[in-house]
């Protein structure tokens, strides 16, 4: 295992000398990396959490091998392997492409207590990835990402590329129309076209006549309610993806401070709410704003037994606390 890459999975090794140590790798082995490779290995943004470009909590988009061919009957064949991903700040994608592949590993274990989880979030970030040389001369790559995948890919060349813009269409329409089979299948195209807006919700949770909002009528997403409540704070404490969904589009603050200081996700770890947790990390929540208690959001978590739901914010938001 490369040096950042195993010492990312050893929280008690010190990062700084880490970074030291691999610094001093790449030294000895730059002249022998392919420019790209190099280029890659030692460009300020790679590790710089703040670029947009750097592949710290990106998503992977795809992950593809193929096999070019040569000769009258196609028979003189290579492996080269290409990943897109979405980069952190869904603004670009960072192209990675591995040419003539002489090895390769991809590993991603099928955990059960994981499955619920993955079923939202795929691969999950991109957490750390290490450059090297391997003893036969070719250049290596290694990458660990959130959900226990570890990728090696060996090759004799490399390139990259950062291509400004947002979402992949393709993927877009995938996730709409194709059913995820780790857990509960994602809502259809035809059921998208009839999902409920922030209004909506408004007018469902007015209708409901909680004591929240019994006193006032509600129009905006981000107007208090009688407690100190925003509805996200309702959305979250019932788990509801729907409403969840619905209010974030229609400009809910995902950071609202409501009643004790808590935000919508302290309500939703509280409540125990796997999917809405991950819901809104992946819209952005942060996991280090404190309750009138001092607690976040996983430290409130972890009092409350929800043990899987505070590792789950720590893997998935791992950096929020840097």
């Amino acid at each position: 295992m490369g040096i950042l890459t195993e010492a990312w999975n050893t929280p008690s090794n010190a990062n700084g000398v880490s970074w030291e140590r691999y610094q001093s790798y790449l030294a000895t082995i730059r002249d022998r990396l392919p420019v790209s490779a190099g280029e890659f290995a030692e460009a300020s943004w790679h590790y710089d959490w703040h670029d947009h470009r750097c592949p710290h909590d990106a998503w992977v988009e795809h992950l593809l091998i193929s096999e070019p061919a040569r000769g009258s009957r196609r028979e003189r064949r290579r492996i080269d392997i290409e990943v897109r991903l979405l980069g952190a700040y869904h603004d670009g994608h960072l192209i990675l492409r591995y040419l003539n592949v002489v090895s390769y590993r991809l590993d991603q274990p099928n955990v059960a207590a994981d499955r619920k989880f993955r079923r939202w979030v795929g691969h999950g970030d991109w957490l750390m990835d290490d450059v090297g040389m391997s003893n036969a001369g070719f250049m290596t790559h290694e990458v660990i990402l959130c959900w226990g995948a570890k990728w090696y890919i060996e090759c004799e060349d490399f390139a990259f590329e950062w291509q400004p813009g947002g979402h992949d269409p393709e993927t877009v329409a995938l996730e709409e129309d194709t059913p995820n089979r780790l857990g509960q299948e994602p809502a259809t195209a035809t059921a998208n076209t009839n999902r409920a807006t922030a209004s909506d919700i408004l007018r469902r949770y007015r209708a409901e006549e909680l004591p929240e909002f019994c006193d006032r009528e509600h129009v905006d997403v981000n107007q208090r309610g009688l407690f100190g409540n925003y509805p996200i704070h309702v959305a979250a404490v019932r788990g509801s993806i729907e409403e969840i969904v619905a209010l974030i589009e229609g400009g809910a603050d995902l950071n609202a401070i409501g009643e004790h200081g808590y935000t919508p996700l302290h309500n939703a770890a509280g409540q125990g709410h796997v999917e809405a947790v991950v819901m809104l990390l992946r819209c952005g929540a942060s996991t280090t704003i404190k309750n009138d208690w001092g607690d976040t959001p996983i430290e409130a978590a972890s009092k409350r037994g929800r043990h899987e739901i505070a590792d789950l914010m720590l893997r998935v938001r791992r950096d929020d606390q840097t």
